[in-house]
C-alpha cells in the first residue's frame, strides 16, 4: 500500500468486513455439524456486517471532508495490512478446522490494530471504540475454541 488516504482506509476496512462475514457464513455452513461452531461462526458473520455498515456511513460522512493521514498514521496503517488477509481467508474451506482458527484469530488481531489506527484519525471515535472492542470479543471466543474446542461465554464459564 502507498500513499493510503482516509477513503483508501474506509475502502479497506469495508473490504475486510465484507470478507469476514462471507468467510464466517461459508464457515458455519462447512461446520453445520457442530452447533457450537456453527453458531460461533453465525455470530461472528452478523457482526462483520454491522461493522460494514457503520464503515460505508463513516466513509459517505468523510467523502465530503479532506481528511488526511498524518505520515505516522499512514505508516502505522501500512504495517497493519489487513488486505493480506483476504486471499488467505477467502481459500479457508480447504484448511484444517486449526488452520481456520489461527488464520481467522490473526486476521481479527490486525484488524483490532488497523481499527485502532482508523480511530485516532477520525472523529467517530465512540463508535470505533465499540468495534474494536466487539472484535476483541471475537479473538476472545475464537481463542477458547483454539485453546479447548469448546465455546466460552464468559469470565463465570466453568472450564472443567
Amino acid at each position: 500500500m502507498k500513499d493510503l488516504s482516509i477513503n483508501d482506509v474506509l475502502d479497506i476496512a469495508v473490504r475486510a468486513e465484507e470478507l469476514g462475514a462471507k468467510a464466517y457464513a461459508d464457515l458455519s455452513k462447512k461446520f453445520s455439524d457442530d452447533e457450537l461452531l456453527k453458531e460461533l461462526f453465525e455470530s461472528l458473520a452478523r457482526d462483520e456486517v454491522e461493522h460494514k455498515l457503520f464503515f460505508l456511513e463513516l466513509a459517505k460522512k468523510t467523502s465530503n471532508l479532506k481528511l488526511s493521514l498524518a505520515e505516522v498514521d499512514r505508516e502505522f496503517l501500512q504495517g497493519v495490512d489487513i488486505s493480506r488477509f483476504f486471499d488467505p481467508i477467502q481459500k479457508s474451506q480447504d484448511m484444517s478446522k486449526t488452520e481456520i482458527f489461527k488464520l481467522i484469530y490473526d486476521f481479527e488481531k490486525e484488524s483490532v490494530l488497523f481499527y485502532v489506527g482508523i480511530r485516532d484519525v477520525v472523529e467517530d471515535e465512540k463508535i470505533l471504540d465499540e468495534i474494536i472492542r466487539v472484535e476483541k470479543d471475537h479473538m476472545n471466543r475464537i481463542m477458547k475454541f483454539i485453546l479447548t474446542d469448546s465455546q466460552y461465554r464468559g469470565i463465570k464459564d466453568n472450564w472443567s
